[in-house]
């Protein structure tokens, strides 16, 4: 025989109070009779056979204060299960996984309310997110460089995209890229003609940015 959590102090719950003594058995009947996430495959006649009476199902979701999700599958989850019954689940935990691992086959893991995530998902949205961090940068870089010397050069072009996020990974900001882009543009004002033929990667270059940065900052900048 298995056995749960009560939590006792839900009969002092607002919403709680409100329902007819069939709905509240229905509850108690829903929290038994749920698999070990929280979910349950509705038996409506077998719930008003063990209740005793009938049951507007139906109308019960709509009145429980938001602790019921119908899935698309029809199927009822009850969304404080497992934070109530478990706390927040780990990976670190191994009866947890089992959980987790239920959770995943009614595709619920992401949604849950807590955001149960493992750890390595976790670690992977992380590293996603700075991914997309630095490609939007490396994108800001490459499009004033283009704006700025009326460039052909591609967004997409994996060589000067690897300058760039070299630069950003030592810890130079997007500004400093485009102080130096502005610098060695600046530098060919005695010859427009040249504009067109400033090559990125050569900016970018590891040997090079430094000094077009420095330089900016002692001819054009605030003479840091």
């Amino acid at each position: 025989m298995s056995k749960r959590f009560t939590d006792t102090t839900i009969w002092d719950r607002p919403w709680f109070r409100k329902l007819l003594p069939e709905e509240k058995c229905a509850i108690r009947f829903i929290l038994d009779k749920c698999d070990n996430v929280g979910v349950w495959i509705p038996e409506f006649e077998g719930g008003d056979y063990h209740i005793g009476a009938g049951v507007d199902w139906s109308a019960l979701p709509t009145k429980v204060n938001g602790n019921i999700e119908i899935l698309d599958n029809g199927k009822w989850f009850l969304v404080d299960f497992c934070d109530f019954q478990y706390g927040e689940l780990s990976e670190a935990c191994k009866p947890h996984k089992s959980y987790m691992e239920l959770l995943k086959k009614h595709r619920l893991l992401k949604g849950y309310p807590r955001g149960i995530h493992t750890l390595q998902e976790k670690e992977k949205e992380k590293e996603l997110e700075k991914d997309n961090i630095l490609e939007r940068k490396i994108d800001e870089v490459l499009s004033y460089f283009r704006d700025k010397t009326g460039s052909k050069v591609s967004l997409k072009t994996a060589a000067l995209r690897s300058k760039v996020s070299g630069r950003l990974a030592e810890g130079y900001s997007v500004d400093d890229c485009k102080k130096a882009i502005a610098y060695v543009y600046a530098s060919k004002k005695d010859n427009p003609d040249q504009r067109m033929y400033i090559r990125i990667d050569t900016i970018f270059a590891p040997t090079k940015f430094a000094g077009y940065l420095d330089a900016w900052h002692r001819e054009m900048g605030d003479g840091k």
